[in-house]
């Protein structure tokens, strides 16, 4: 009797632990400690962040005290940690985010979830790249998403996904689309039109769940490994073609790979580069591009920074008339308007002296919207240098070095804070390759690397 009495309370007790959402939604933080870490967020950001030109005059400003009405009002850790997140994310950078402490657990079973399937964009638009088992029976690998929810696929994805993926550049939301194009609260519907391979149009309605299906359905696994973290790979191929993958983060051990393959480069016919997947590092990446600089000297990087001078900012505010309005005189010192008005910036510049033994053939870089921070800045030294020609899609655009400020009790709040710039002075949205080429359904099914092939094409076509 005791042996079932004990066997039922344990039932009961894990039936509630999964059942109650009160195991799951924890209300920690005091309003006062809520205030405190939105109010750091917006401080830094405001004295640090260098893209507010992006924006609106009151941008920040306006979105903080909106904000804060809502942290005021938020009943749980989840909605605070869901506002400081779309807070930080509606500056649009992907450097500047919040890392949340491994002593909050909560944050990975927050109330999202998707259907069992994953797309992936090609040359034209959203494709099923695999759904579970469950979910082939009623749409298949290769199907082309046509609407959600009654919006075309692509203005939806705009629709919802910037604040997601920190970011507003229509290529990079249709990258990552993979991952958040169907988010939503746990056991809602989502309805979705399709194109089928057949040709055939239907509409179907799907329930996002927590848990995916055991077993998945893929239109090409081959295709799905592609441009992936590969780890470091040297090979050359029958036309005396060097390729070198550098997916994964720019290290020393790069440099050092890279390096121990020299003798073997400086045989070859031309280089083709790698860097899908490599989402930065260190700088180390720059002293690969000095290997095939077309001239001796070269600026490898330059940034513009905030200058936070508060003398310079009290002369600054003799420009504002409503100030001098009140205190007397006339309106001068213009000179120091924009560091009253924090549009202050400071020059930093990095020149490269070539000091090694060139080499002298031509060289190709592979790209694609998952390359970002170093791998960028490796990128602009490499069009600086007039290294080679870049091949594929548009990069992610979030080259900066982050500024870590701790967040009591939450984690660290990182924040952009340098601006990149090429060596004519423009200013670097994210590398824009000199051949694009999106991959295409067709491409996908046939298992071919269509950016790669096209590596390959442009020295067959020297």
């Amino acid at each position: 009797m005791k042996k079932k009495l004990f066997c039922t309370i344990l039932i009961l007790f894990w039936f509630s632990s999964i059942a109650s959402p009160q195991n799951e939604i924890k209300n920690n933080f005091t309003i006062e400690e809520k205030i405190i870490s939105l109010s750091t967020i917006w401080k830094e950001a405001d004295e640090n962040f260098p893209y507010f030109d992006r924006f609106s005059t009151n941008y920040w400003d306006s979105l903080y005290h909106l904000k804060l009405t809502e942290v005021l009002h938020c009943d749980n850790d989840i909605e605070f940690f869901g506002i400081l997140e779309t807070f930080i994310n509606s500056l649009y950078d992907a450097h500047t985010k919040i890392i949340f402490s491994n002593d909050y657990p909560v944050i990975k079973n927050r109330n999202i979830s998707k259907p069992d399937l994953c797309v992936t964009w090609l040359n034209d638009g959203f494709y099923v790249e695999f759904v579970s088992k469950e979910l082939e029976k009623i749409i298949q690998p290769g199907a082309k998403i046509l609407t959600i929810n009654g919006i075309e696929t692509e203005k939806y994805a705009n629709q919802h996904l910037p604040l997601e993926v920190a970011s507003k550049y229509s290529h990079v939301v249709r990258y990552y689309a993979r991952w958040y194009l169907f988010n939503g609260p746990l056991g809602s519907v989502i309805k979705i039109k399709y194109l089928s391979l057949k040709g055939e149009i239907s509409e179907i309605e799907l329930v996002r769940k927590r848990n995916p299906g055991s077993e998945r359905i893929y239109l090409n696994k081959k295709s799905l490994s592609l441009g992936e973290d590969n780890g470091l790979i040297f090979s050359i191929n029958t036309e005396n073609v060097g390729y070198f993958n550098m997916s994964g983060m720019i290290t020393k051990e790069t440099v050092d790979f890279f390096n121990s393959k020299i003798d073997s480069i400086r045989t070859c016919e031309g280089l083709i580069i790698d860097l899908r997947n490599s989402s930065g590092g260190s700088s180390y990446g720059n002293q690969i591009v000095d290997y095939f600089s077309k001239v001796e000297s070269y600026q490898s990087f330059a940034m513009k920074v905030r200058i936070n001078n508060s003398f310079y900012k009290a002369l600054g505010a003799y420009s504002d008339k409503e100030i001098v309005k009140n205190i007397g005189g006339n309106p001068r010192h213009f000179e120091y308007q924009d560091y009253y008005k924090g549009h202050a910036f400071d020059s930093i510049i990095y020149n490269s002296q070539r000091n090694i033994a060139p080499i002298t053939i031509p060289v190709v870089v592979l790209v694609n919207p998952s390359v970002s921070s170093a791998t960028e800045t490796m990128l602009i030294s490499f069009i600086n240098a007039r290294a080679g020609v870049i091949i594929g899609q548009p990069t992610m655009g979030s080259c900066t070095q982050p500024l870590f400020i701790p967040l009591k009790n939450i984690g660290y709040f990182q924040v952009a804070t340098q601006k990149p710039t090429y060596s004519d002075g423009t200013y670097f949205d994210y590398i824009h390759p000199d051949i694009l080429v999106n991959p295409t359904l067709k491409g996908y099914m046939e298992g071919r690397d269509e950016i790669l092939e096209a590596g390959y094409k442009y020295f067959k076509n020297r």
